[in-house]
């Protein structure tokens, strides 16, 4: 039900324009990308956390499959929402304003960090809710 909503919004209120002119070469991400991933596998190393994680991987593979998937769809859905659906709905209501990507972005990221503010009566800490 809630990707139905989803999909209903993203149809009504995507709007599509080029904000940026020039896009970063290919072989710049790659490159970059490249070194953040050795970067992190190098501080797993020093950190000596290596051998827990192989641990995990082996003696729980569906506890540890289904966390992913689960952590994955909650990461997508509350990007999708606020990038997609809140941005563009943000970016109809100040179009004929200045500064509107600034002001599409402050309410979408105030929204954002509203929504948070459930895990408090979920029994979240304080304290992570704010972080």
């Amino acid at each position: 039900m809630i990707v139905c909503f989803l999909a209903l919004g993203a149809k009504i209120f995507y709007k599509t324009d080029r904000v940026f002119i020039k896009l970063p070469k290919e072989g710049k991400v790659k490159i970059l990308t490249i070194i953040f991933c050795i970067m992190l596998m190098a501080l797993y190393f020093l950190m000596n956390l290596i051998t827990s994680w192989v641990q995990v991987f082996n003696l729980m593979p569906e506890m540890m499959w289904s966390s992913i998937c689960v952590a994955l769809a909650a990461g997508i859905g509350e990007e999708f929402l606020c990038r997609v659906t809140l941005f563009n709905l943000f970016t109809k209501i100040f179009e004929n304003k200045q500064y509107v990507l600034l002001w599409s972005s402050i309410f979408s990221s105030v929204l954002f960090g509203l929504f948070h503010l459930i895990n408090l009566g979920h029994g979240a800490a304080i304290d992570a809710t704010f972080q």
